[in-house]
């Protein structure tokens, strides 16, 4: 089963990276996805429904994501971080490039960005990072059972807190959560990995990178050691 599922991945990441190198003018922005170091794991996103669709594939560098998309006459690539985006757009049958820098609203003081999440991956050679919600009770009682996954490894693991939590929430959580598990997250990178998809979700990273995968859902302590284990491979 595992076998088939690899397979499947594989030839779908084939088939959106041959489709993104069938997109008109690829010949002049291929020499611009290499410049950023896309890595090429092209993932196909849907816009509005099914009709509209964009390509999307981390880089190299924690929180930077590449952006491809088809428009009439051309194509649109765009080098995406929290801090905002580099449009690139290329139309019609000469390929024209037309530039185009968009900033995004800056992250409040109070919550996690990926620029501390990346001094945590940064100072550690692997570990984990656990995001919960207090919204999905097992989640919750997650925290326990990672933190003594992660301490039976001699893992590091940063606890982050879903980002929708409002302030009267948090209040409310402080009375019986300690600090450390409470500090909200807002990242580019989990929007990215869809990390908010279900909660809890745990990621892992390993010289520097996160590893590609999410595990979604609650296990006791054993069971995380053994996905710590196979996502670290």
């Amino acid at each position: 089963m595992k076998l088939l599922l690899f397979i499947l991945l594989l030839g779908a990441r084939f088939s959106f990276a041959q489709e993104v190198s069938s997109l008109p003018c690829y010949s002049q922005f291929q020499k611009l996805l290499q410049d950023w170091k896309v890595e090429g794991e092209w993932r196909k996103e849907f816009q509005g429904g099914l009709t509209k669709a964009m390509f999307v594939s981390a880089t190299t560098t924690f929180g930077e994501w590449a952006l491809v998309r088809s428009i009439e006459g051309g194509a649109v690539i765009a080098r995406a971080s929290q801090q905002g985006r580099l449009e690139v757009a290329f139309k019609t049958d000469k390929c024209i490039k037309e530039v185009k820098p968009y900033t995004h609203e800056k992250i409040a003081p109070s919550f996690v960005s990926d620029r501390e999440i990346q001094k945590f991956i940064t100072a550690n050679s692997q570990g984990a990072i656990y995001v919960w919600s207090p919204r999905m009770g097992l989640s919750v009682n997650g925290i326990k059972e990672i933190q003594a996954a992660a301490k039976a490894m001699k893992l590091p693991v940063l606890i982050l807190l879903d980002k929708e939590v409002n302030d009267k929430e948090l209040a409310s959580l402080k009375k019986n959560h300690k600090a450390d598990v409470l500090k909200r997250v807002d990242s580019f990178e989990f929007k990215m990995r869809n990390i908010s998809m279900h909660f809890p979700a745990l990621i892992v990273f390993k010289n520097g990178k996160i590893l590609s995968g999410v595990k979604y859902g609650y296990e006791k302590a054993e069971a995380y050691q053994l996905d710590l284990r196979n996502m670290l491979r």
